[in-house]
C-alpha cells in the first residue's frame, strides 16, 4: 500500500536486517529496536537474515527469536552479501511497508519512527541521508569519492554521503520484486525508479563492536557494477575524460616546469594519446562489470537458499510435532 492510503488501524511494518558475523551486536540491536517501537502506533515484524555467519550469530539469533514473537530468523546456506540478504528479507516481508537497516548500530533504529511518520504522510520511499559520519578517514574518503562519481555520472541528486537505510512502501516492494532476474540491488533499483520519496538526515555512528563484512575489494566490485548498470554513459565519458586530461595535463606542466621548458606540440600529442590509452582498461573494466551482472541475473539457480527459519511459532510447532510422536 502507498503512504497516501495507510490504514490508521495499526499498519504492519517489516524491519529487515542482514546479519553477518555480528555476534557482538545482535542483542544490543534487538534491544534498541524493541525500545524504539515500544508504544508506537504500528505493529512490526523483525526479519533477521543470517547471511552465512561463521561465528556465534546463529545461536544468538535463535535465542532472540524464541523469546520475541515478532522476530523471524532466516538462515542462508552461504554468505552472499547484504544485498542478497535484503532481497531475501523483502521476499519474506508481509508488512504494509519494510525498513532496511544494518545490525551494526551505525544507523540508529530510532530512524524508523521518522520513516513511518513520513510514509504515513504519503511518501512511497524514505531515505536516511548521512549528514556526517564517524567512519575512519580512509573509508570515508573512499565512500565520498564513489558517491561523487555517482552524482557526476548517474544520479545527480544522489545524497553526497550515500544512503542504504530506508523504508519502502508495499507498492514499491511489489514493483521491485516484479523486476525480472535475480541478484538485484534494492537500494539503487528503487532509487532509479524515482518513486515519491522523502529524505531524513542523520549522523552515522562509528562501529564500536565487531568488524564490517564488506572488505575493500567487495566494495570496489559492487561500486563498479552500480556504475556499469546505471550510469549515464555520455556523462560518464565526460567525467572520466576530464579527470584523465587534468591528471596528464598537470603531469606535463610539472615536468616542463622542472625542466624549465615550454609546452610544445609533442606534449599535446602525448596528452591525447595518454588519455586515449587510459580509456582502454576502463572500458574493459566496465564491460566486465556489466556482463558479470547480466550473467548473474540470468543464472538458473536461485539467488539464495534458506536452510532454516527460526521463530517462536516454528519452535512451538516443532515441539508439538515431537510430542505427538
Amino acid at each position: 500500500m502507498t503512504g497516501a492510503t495507510v490504514d490508521s488501524a495499526r499498519p504492519l511494518v517489516s524491519i529487515i536486517s542482514a546479519v553477518f558475523n555480528e555476534e557482538q551486536n545482535i542483542r544490543d540491536f534487538h534491544a534498541a529496536l524493541s525500545e524504539t517501537v515500544e508504544g508506537c502506533d504500528f505493529d512490526c515484524e523483525i526479519i533477521l537474515v543470517d547471511d552465512g555467519s561463521t561465528d556465534a550469530s546463529a545461536h544468538i539469533l535463535r535465542s532472540v527469536a524464541v523469546k520475541d514473537a515478532r522476530v523471524r530468523v532466516l538462515r542462508l546456506a552461504e554468505n552472499s552479501g547484504s544485498l542478497t540478504a535484503y532481497n531475501c528479507g523483502l521476499a519474506a516481508a508481509g508488512g504494509d511497508a519494510a525498513v532496511l537497516i544494518s545490525a551494526d548500530l551505525q544507523d540508529p533504529p530510532s530512524l524508523i519512527l521518522e520513516f513511518v511518520s513520513q510514509w504515513k504522510k504519503g511518501s512511497e520511499v524514505v531515505w536516511a541521508v548521512r549528514e556526517n559520519r564517524d567512519d575512519p578517514f580512509a573509508k570515508s574518503l573512499l565512500a565520498r569519492s564513489f558517491y561523487t562519481l555517482l552524482r557526476l555520472t548517474t544520479f545527480p541528486d544522489y545524497p553526497r554521503d550515500g544512503t542504504d537505510t530506508c523504508l519502502f512502501s508495499r507498492a514499491v516492494i511489489d514493483s521491485y520484486r516484479a523486476l525480472t532476474g535475480t541478484h538485484r540491488n534494492p537500494i539503487f533499483e528503487v532509487y532509479a525508479a524515482r518513486h515519491a520519496d522523502t529524505r531524513v538526515p542523520y549522523h552515522r555512528r562509528a562501529r564500536t563492536k565487531g568488524k564490517s563484512g564488506w572488505p575493500l575489494m567487495k566494495r570496489l566490485v559492487v561500486a563498479s557494477e552500480i556504475i556499469a548498470m546505471h550510469a549515464n554513459y555520455p556523462r560518464l565519458a565526460f567525467a572520466i575524460t576530464s579527470a584523465l586530461s587534468a591528471f596528464f595535463g598537470l603531469l606535463i606542466v610539472v615536468v616542463r616546469s622542472v625542466q624549465a621548458e615550454v609546452i610544445n606540440t609533442l606534449d599535446l600529442i602525448f596528452l591525447a594519446s595518454a588519455v586515449t590509452v587510459s580509456w582502454l582498461p576502463i572500458i574493459a573494466f566496465l564491460a566486465i562489470s556489466y556482463l558479470r551482472v547480466i550473467r548473474r541475473r540470468n543464472k538458473a539457480e536461485p539467488e539464495y537458499v534458506i536452510v532454516e527459519e527460526i521463530s517462536a511459532a516454528v519452535v512451538r510447532e516443532n515441539l508439538s510435532a515431537a510430542t505427538r510422536k
